[in-house]
């Protein structure tokens, strides 16, 4: 008869007995596939009358399957320290296992050989082992088990683990940083005219031991405000981003980097000068001319603007008229406010030849993006305007620095 791997069956052996008791026979299995001989001794009762006698095998198991076994610790990358107790642990599996299948072992030299740690254990899962005192590099733990087929199963640390050699547990290395990164805030750095809408980059460069994850916050702020505003709370540290002008007018603006390290440390660094956040202005009137009219009056014409400074269409809401009476036409301090008209290319300034010996005249076209042109114009003091009369009584002009300044807060 032949058994399939792991079939079972039972079996009768029927005999004449000699005299009536108890009878032993002793069946043979041989394993085609190993050519190995498994022999099982079976016990039954017969009686001389009548003369006849039985013997009712238990189930006999045909098994040729090795039991699966795996290490699950220590199963490398561990350090054991000397006179520690240490749980080896494994999972292990068969139909047939004996009652104490399971043989540990060590290996010193990264399973090139093994010798016996514990014999004959049952199968528990665990083994209490108690480190030595060898100092070992490469160690690893095997598990062998055995079922009562004689097949075999046996797993090894999946990578090697150490053994100090000390009792002396060692705690990992701890690192105390209290050194704040280093930060430099490159661009905007001063000086920029940046116009709402446009993208521009804010450059840095920062650098840490221990940099944290996102480090980067940017900020900016109006000078005459003195708050801060969030660009950017977490970025990570590029070196640049792109900033998108916000909605505001300002001569005086500012940025500010802040990077942090892991340990709570932080850097930052601000723009060096202020720089100018606003509306794209229009484009300088051209082919602006003065000319004396009844040998008092100056008349100063100039060519409409049509195109912002960046090329795009515009019609400017205003022009402004301004007035130097230095000798230097391109000194901008020496500006002053006269005048303004909406949408006509002229402006006449009433009897000035008679009273200034020289006057230098700039125009410049405005565009009233916010609506606060008129209110700003209508609370200058119109007496600072340069007239006939105030020529003579010295009346304090508003400069066109100021002016600007008014315009862009």
């Amino acid at each position: 008869m032949e058994l399939n791997q792991s079939e079972e069956l039972s079996c009768e052996v029927s005999f004449t007995p000699i005299n009536s008791g108890t009878y032993n026979a002793v069946l043979t299995i041989t394993d085609n596939l190993s050519r190995t001989t498994h022999i099982v001794s079976v016990t039954g009762s017969a009686t001389r009358t009548p003369a006849s006698g039985t013997i009712i095998t238990s189930v006999i198991a045909m098994d040729t399957v090795n039991p699966l076994l795996s290490v699950i610790a220590p199963n490398g990358g561990e350090t054991l320290y000397s006179n520690q107790q240490k749980a080896i642990q494994w999972t292990a599996a068969d139909n047939h296992f004996i009652a104490n299948p399971i043989t540990i072992e060590f290996s010193a030299d990264n399973g090139s050989s093994y010798s016996s740690l514990a014999a004959n254990q049952s199968n528990t899962g665990s083994y209490l082992w108690t480190v030595p005192t060898t100092s070992v590099q490469q160690a690893k733990i095997r598990i062998i088990a055995i079922d009562n087929f004689g097949n075999t199963g046996s797993d090894e640390s999946d990578a090697a683990f150490s053994l100090a050699g000390s009792s002396v547990m060692l705690t990992p290395v701890i690192t105390v940083d209290t050194t704040n990164p280093t930060v430099d805030l490159q661009s905007p750095n001063g000086g920029e005219s940046w116009y709402i809408g446009e993208t521009h980059d804010i450059l840095w460069t920062a650098s840490d031991s221990h940099i944290a994850d996102l480090p980067v916050k940017l900020e900016y702020k109006k000078v005459s405000t003195g708050t801060w505003i969030t660009i950017q709370p977490e970025l990570s540290n590029n070196g640049s981003y792109a900033w998108l002008m916000p909605s505001i007018t300002s001569t005086q603006t500012l940025v500010r980097l802040t990077v942090r390290d892991a340990f709570g440390n932080t850097g930052s660094d601000i723009s060096q000068n202020p720089f100018s956040i606003g509306y794209v202005p229009p484009a300088a009137p051209q082919n602006v001319d003065v000319q004396i009219v009844n040998a008092r009056d100056a008349v100063i014409t100039w060519s409409p603007v049509t195109q912002t400074i960046l090329g795009t269409d515009i019609v400017p809401s205003a022009y402004l008229v301004m007035y130097n009476q230095t000798p230097d036409p391109n000194n901008d301090a020496a500006y002053y406010y006269l005048g303004e008209n909406a949408t006509a290319t002229g402006y006449t300034h009433l009897n000035v030849a008679r009273r200034a010996p020289h006057m230098y005249y700039r125009v410049v076209a405005v565009m009233d993006y916010d609506g606060r042109l008129s209110g700003i114009l209508a609370g200058l003091n119109r007496q600072a305007k340069i007239s006939a009369s105030d020529i003579d009584a010295k009346a304090a002009p508003v400069s066109w620095i100021e002016l600007k300044r008014l315009l862009s807060n």
